[in-house]
């Protein structure tokens, strides 16, 4: 045998032995409540937490870990960070006081409302890691309260959302860096409400009511932060009808688009007598698509094609690979889901 016949011989070999692929790390998927309590889908598999979300829910941008406030009561008296992995592994640490959960890096980081810092917890076995002085600042004008929540975070800052004490319905975000200095603050002037970081972890969106509590007059609208400077991006309201007004009820990341579905009501109705489908609309870049009537609550993408939603009003929990769809829970909210970094279509599978 020749030398070359020798060393491909040598090598068909090597490929008949070689190891097999290395099976797919487990992940979590998303995480959402229902009247049985709150549950994480690991891999294909419901994973029960605890029965009430009173502090906020975070998934790891891999998916391979994930951390809750729960308690088993609605009030939240009793509660506990949960810091867990979708390969069964799980940790329950005491935090009665904690509001909000994000993780950045190897951190899970959790406001204290009581004693005006941030604990920090190892993300993968929970243990603790020591906390950041956060004293409520003082806005121009007004004082405000202790931190509500923290509502995200990068390796060098934490984002932490305050309440002013004088004005209740007006909201004001701090980032807090690592050594507990303030690294920039804005002051919204508005309630604010889902706040969702997008895929690549550098740009914060959230909904601000702009409208009063009646029906023809809820109205919000989209905003977008860079969570590095705090600067606020340029953004523009989802198509709504002239003659309807529109609250955001669900905002997400499909890739780099925003996807918000909005509950519209018309300007003449005083009693939301009316009975009219959601709509949903996606931003890309600068521009919205037109918005269309959907028959949903909540509309979520996740890695590999997969897709998540909430249907309105029996709100049933459904997920789709493109090819079957799988009911998982009814009566049902989406918390929190992994997220796609790149844009899928929106259109659910007949």
């Amino acid at each position: 045998m020749t030398r070359t016949s020798t060393l491909l011989v040598l090598l068909v070999l090597a490929g008949c032995t070689a190891a097999p692929d290395e099976p797919e790390v487990p992940r979590t998927w998303l995480v959402w409540q229902d009247n049985n309590g709150v549950f994480a889908l690991d891999g294909d598999k419901p994973h029960r937490l605890g029965s009430y979300q009173v502090g906020g829910v975070a998934i790891a941008p891999d998916g391979t870990t994930g951390a809750a406030v729960l308690s088993d009561d609605s009030l939240g008296t009793d509660a506990e960070l949960v810091v867990w992995s979708p390969n069964g592994t799980e940790r329950r640490v005491p935090c009665g006081a904690c509001k909000g959960a994000v993780i950045a890096g190897d951190e899970v980081r959790t406001a204290d409302v009581e004693g005006d810092y941030i604990r920090r917890f190892n993300r993968w076995d929970g243990s603790f890691l020591g906390t950041v002085l956060a004293p409520p600042p003082r806005l121009e004008h007004e004082p405000v309260v202790a931190p509500r929540e923290v509502i995200a975070a990068t390796a060098e800052v934490t984002v932490l959302r305050y309440t002013a004490a004088e004005l209740p319905d007006s909201d004001a975000l701090y980032a807090i860096g690592v050594e507990g200095s303030v690294r920039w603050e804005r002051v919204l002037d508005l309630p604010a409400a889902q706040f969702v970081v997008d895929p690549t972890g550098t740009t914060l969106a959230f909904t601000a009511r702009t409208g009063d509590a009646s029906c023809g007059g809820m109205r919000s609208r989209p905003v977008l932060l860079d969570l590095d400077s705090g600067r606020l991006l340029p953004s523009t309201d989802p198509p709504v009808d002239p003659d309807l007004a529109g609250l955001i009820v669900d905002l997400s990341w499909n890739g780099p688009n925003l996807v918000a579905v909005t509950t519209v009501i018309a300007r003449t109705d005083t009693t939301c007598a009316e009975d009219r489908p959601n709509t949903i609309a996606e931003r890309r870049g600068d521009q919205w698509d037109r918005a269309v009537d959907s028959m949903v609550h909540q509309h979520h993408t996740l890695p590999g094609g997969r897709q998540v939603r909430v249907t309105s009003p029996m709100l049933d929990l459904e997920i789709t690979d493109g090819r079957t769809t799988r009911a998982l829970a009814g009566d049902a909210i989406v918390l929190a889901n992994l997220p796609s970094r790149t844009a899928a279509s929106l259109e659910w599978p007949a």
